[in-house]
């Protein structure tokens, strides 16, 4: 009597023949129980393992969610000077023949042209200058990069006094210079004594 188990025949005397062949195997004591079991046995689909020495995928890092940045706005370039950086009133003093002299300035704009009313006088103690002043137009030469202030009216100057123009340079609150006579003087409120 014999079953078929797939391509095995086998008869009671323990004899294993394959289907189509000629060869006779006996089995071995616990062989048979070995044949039923890896012959129940689904087949093994999943795919090979890994082996040690090869690494695992690395899982992929996301950034954060930071936000892109906005681009950088560039920062405008400086204005050019011009004489309406002297705009305002001005305080300190200049050093004419007779002595250290006190002198203000107020410049404005006046129909398109920057105007200065320079005003000048004794120092606190001292009785050296006479109070006057004069008109000036106020104008930026490129050329030395100073400005200039030139007299365009004497409608206030005490007798036997000579025109000047002042040549200087601006730093911060402070318009100096040295051409005619040295002067230097800070931007503040206009400080012109009454005596």
């Amino acid at each position: 009597m014999y079953y078929d188990y797939s391509n095995i025949r086998m008869n009671w005397s323990g004899e294993r023949r394959d289907k189509g062949q000629n060869q006779l195997h006996f089995l071995q004591p616990g062989e048979l129980g070995k044949l039923f079991t890896d012959a129940s046995k689904p087949a093994d689909t999943s795919a090979p393992s890994q082996s040690a020495s090869t690494p695992a995928p690395a899982t992929p890092t996301l950034a954060p969610n930071t936000p892109t940045p906005a681009p950088a706005t560039p920062t405008p370039a400086p204005a050019a000077p011009a004489a309406t950086d002297l705009l305002g009133t001005w305080n300190g003093s200049y050093h004419p023949d007779q002595g250290e002299s006190g002198m203000s300035l107020d410049v404005y704009e006046d129909n398109g042209k920057v105007l200065a009313r320079w005003y000048f006088y004794s120092l606190p103690g001292k009785s050296n200058t006479k109070s006057g002043s004069v008109l000036m137009e106020v104008s930026y030469d490129a050329a030395s990069g100073m400005y200039v202030l030139t007299t365009i009216a004497e409608d206030d100057q005490p007798q036997g006094y000579s025109t000047m123009s002042l040549l200087g340079n601006l730093a911060g609150d402070t318009f100096s210079g040295n051409s005619e006579c040295a002067f230097s003087v800070k931007k503040g409120a206009l400080s012109i004594p009454t005596s």
